[in-house]
């Protein structure tokens, strides 16, 4: 079972941030991710160095970070996605998946995990 939550997630937060990474002509060089808490000096270090560089060379991507306090986070987020404001990345948990399918926040990854997610089934 834990084995299969771990999955859900990981197949979620991948697809979602391939999945987002496209406009109507295909392309897009900027991801957004939505991330609960204050920006720490480290996270920032490694968000602009480590992990843009990473992104950058591997799918050629900038990112771009949006930090809402943790008493915000929740209701900026339902805000953002029911105005559908470009978010390609968000933190969420398990325990509000019920209520991401009903507000029609997540998406059936079936097909797109057939197509493109075999390299990632092999390490999970």
């Amino acid at each position: 079972m834990k084995k299969l939550i771990m999955l859900t997630v990981a197949v979620m937060m991948v697809i979602g941030l391939l999945g987002g990474c496209s406009k109507k002509d295909g392309s897009k060089d900027t991801i957004t991710i939505l991330y609960p808490g204050d920006e720490s000096e480290r996270m920032s270090e490694f968000m602009s160095n480590e992990f843009a560089e990473k992104l950058k060379a591997d799918i050629g991507l900038k990112v771009e970070m949006v930090y809402v306090p943790w008493d915000q986070y929740w209701e900026q987020k339902d805000i953002m996605l029911a105005a559908q404001e470009p978010i390609d990345l968000y933190w969420d948990g398990l325990p509000d998946l019920a209520t991401m399918v009903n507000k029609k926040q997540t998406s059936v990854l079936n097909d797109l995990i057939d197509k493109y997610g075999q390299d990632m089934l092999k390490v999970l």
